[in-house]
């Protein structure tokens, strides 16, 4: 980072796009714990229905983090793309 001035977009251009048999096998288990899916299932949601290139959207936002006077909260993002009739996971962020 000290002599590379161009070490962030160098990582984020690597890491943009995590195949799927990758995040399954490394990184599911360490997002999608217990206490995070009991946060999940109690929490409040917004979905939105979109079309991107004539493909069916749908995206979820989950408040996961309630704000506080000392904190901004969060929420979780989830987009699905509907691909022969299936809902398939797209996509995974957080807010901020």
């Amino acid at each position: 980072m000290e002599t590379d001035t161009d070490w962030y977009n160098k990582l984020y251009d690597d890491l943009i796009l995590i195949p799927i048999d990758c995040f399954i096998k490394d990184d599911f288990d360490l997002i999608f714990d217990d206490g995070f899916v009991e946060i999940l299932k109690d929490s409040n949601y917004n979905w939105h229905k979109r079309e991107i290139e004539g493909i069916e959207h749908y995206e979820l936002l989950v408040t996961t983090t309630e704000t506080t006077a000392t904190h901004e909260g969060g929420q979780h993002h989830f987009q699905f793309k509907k691909v022969n009739g299936k809902l398939l996971l797209n996509e995974i962020g957080t807010i901020p």
